[in-house]
């Protein structure tokens, strides 16, 4: 037992050489982190101030739930005779945080911006909480700052730019909770950022469920430094996310008829992955090119003149069929499940192939480098993934650095960083995917990219430090 504890629940011991160097590296970080805070403004600022245009955009229909619910306080969209209809189409957490802007672009763009700056400032803290250098911090706050994903999507009217920002602050809690121990208050601060996460994306209540999955095992093998409270944690945490969940439900089954526990969007983004015209796309030569959705989406817009959960409603000449039919009494609930059905029913007829896309929609999602599209050239998608190529080396050499160095690395910090790579990898596996939809990824990746100017030193650890460690 007491072997155990000092392995997963002792104080670090005080680094012996290189002491003053080593004390202006882990001084508080007050200065570091207005740097970071000033240098992201700068990036993101500069960034949103050259793509101010595309703020305009509405590519998901937040702005159009964020304006309904601005002007008639309805969770909504409105229709063309100005009635509002309350939908479960999008999480609502970004659209809420858009309504208490104005309509302009300007609005939108400042906060991006801060979001970005407050996502800088985030990886910086949990990565000097980890390693108590404050070198490491920058670096990995550098990575994130300037990755060309998070850029592009700081400039779209879309969730990653707020759902990277609580998966910072998200590490940065568990960071500290690391070092200075798994307190209800940590618990409570985890659990409020979990929440906040699934209001934001659905996909991070699988995050949030591994994660609480890393706690009870942390408390199983008492490897928090109070035995008395090991359960606190999972248990707190569980309690928050159950809470927020219950209320999400509870609003959707008095708003669209059915507790949908995430949104009424998950049947489409199943169907966009698992459809005859993607697959004939994967068999194809052209399989390594984007794939041109126009012929699925004729045939989307006319799913209510068919039973689409057939092979031959997909072989009809749709683009040619005129004006969509859509009947008066469908409901997007109605809808969500006719198109999870079609999915489903060509996965059933199709197993092989829907195990080989599986493995497309994965390489999609962590591919350094973009398609070439009209709008990118060759140039800049080599440049992106030569960005990313780097990326992954400083990754690998960060991973091997901190398993070199003393300071423990099987800690809930980095079982929350791996969850996340797990759950992204496992959902957009089935649904769609691409290039973008790994954003919530980076800045736990990150964290272990800044680990490459943690020198190797066994005798060393963050001075003062303690540690909770699950041993995963």
């Amino acid at each position: 037992m007491d072997e155990n504890k000092k392995l997963f629940g002792g104080a670090h011991s005080v680094m012996m050489a290189s002491r003053a160097t080593r004390g202006e590296r882990t001084e508080k970080p007050t200065r570091w982190i207005w740097y970071v805070f000033f240098a992201a403004i700068l990036v993101r600022g500069g960034v949103a101030g050259v793509c101010l245009a595309q703020f305009r955009e509405d590519p998901d229909a937040y702005r159009a739930i964020a304006t309904t619910l601005s002007q008639s306080g309805v969770f909504g969209l409105t229709g063309p005779d100005g009635g509002t209809r309350p939908t479960a189409f999008r999480p609502p957490l970004y659209p809420y945080l858009l309504s208490w802007t104005t309509s302009d672009v300007v609005p939108v763009a400042v906060l991006h911006t801060l979001l970005g700056a407050a996502t800088a400032v985030m990886v910086f803290l949990a990565a000097f909480h980890a390693f108590g250098d404050q070198r490491v911090g920058a670096f990995a706050a550098a990575w994130v700052i300037v990755d060309p994903v998070l850029l592009q999507q700081s400039t779209l009217v879309m969730t990653e730019t707020l759902a990277v920002a609580l998966v910072s602050a998200t590490l940065y809690r568990i960071s500290v909770a690391v070092r200075h121990g798994f307190d209800w208050k940590q618990s409570v601060f985890i659990g409020v950022l979990l929440a906040l996460a699934y209001l934001c994306r659905p996909t991070f209540l699988v995050w949030a469920v591994l994660i609480i999955a890393g706690l009870l095992w942390a408390g199983y093998r008492r490897a928090f430094s109070s035995t008395r409270t090991r359960w606190v944690p999972s248990v707190v945490v569980t309690i928050i996310i159950a809470g927020t969940m219950g209320l999400w439900m509870m609003r959707n089954e008095r708003a669209v008829g059915h507790p949908m526990w995430a949104t009424t969007h998950g049947g489409y983004t199943l169907l966009l992955a698992n459809n005859p015209m993607f697959y004939d796309h994967l068999r194809s030569e052209r399989s390594r090119q984007v794939w041109d959705a126009q012929s699925f989406l004729d045939a989307y817009d006319h799913r209510y003149e068919g039973d689409p959960t057939t092979e031959s409603f997909w072989k009809e000449n749709w683009a040619a069929a005129g004006d969509p039919i859509y009947p008066s009494d469908t409901t997007e609930v109605n809808d969500d499940r006719l198109c999870g059905a079609a999915a489903k029913a060509l996965i059933a007829r199709q197993p092989a192939m829907f195990v080989w896309s599986c493995f497309v929609r994965v390489w999609s999602l962590w591919t350094p480098f973009p398609h070439v599209t009209p709008t990118r050239s060759a140039a800049a998608t080599f440049a992106i993934g030569g960005y990313y190529l780097a990326f992954a080396g400083a990754v690998l050499v960060g991973l091997w650095r901190w398993r070199q160095s003393s300071v423990p690395w099987r800690t809930t910090l980095f079982w929350s960083i791996a969850a996340m790579v797990v759950t992204l990898s496992a959902v957009h596996a089935v649904y769609w995917s691409n290039l973008r939809m790994r954003a919530p990824a980076i800045p736990g990746l990150a964290i272990i990219a800044g680990a490459c100017l943690y020198a190797v030193d066994r005798n060393r650890n963050p001075e003062g430090a303690k540690t909770d460690v699950a041993d995963l």
